[in-house]
């Protein structure tokens, strides 16, 4: 979606890898996730694979959450940037813990 935004249209690209694997490629053609987008999001951030992980682990260790990848991203985004938020009332959705047990046990280790 990232680059979607950027260019004003979806744009087809490749799926990679990722832990957050909603968020792992293309959007199809025919989405309306780009009009709410446009509509709704003030900001994308992008958050890298070893910030996801911290955010797992922070998430698990600090709120006993067992979080999936996709899940973790608002907490990696506010990791990113924590001094922007110093001081402020804030809220992240987490949610999903669709999560394979040997990926999380790596993560959390």
């Amino acid at each position: 979606m990232y680059e979607s935004m950027r260019a004003n249209k979806i744009v087809e690209m490749e799926t990679y890898p990722t832990l957050a694997d909603t968020c792992a490629g293309g959007v199809d053609l025919d989405s309306i996730t780009l009009d709410l987008c446009r509509r709704y999001v003030d900001e994308i951030m992008l958050v890298t694979e070893k910030e996801i992980e911290t955010s797992i682990r922070l998430l698990f260790e600090q709120h006993s959450l067992v979080v999936e990848g996709s899940g973790a991203l608002s907490v990696g985004g506010l990791l990113k940037r924590k001094e922007h938020f110093k001081g402020k009332k804030v809220v992240a959705v987490v949610c999903g813990r669709n999560i394979p047990l040997e990926l999380f046990k790596r993560i959390i280790a």
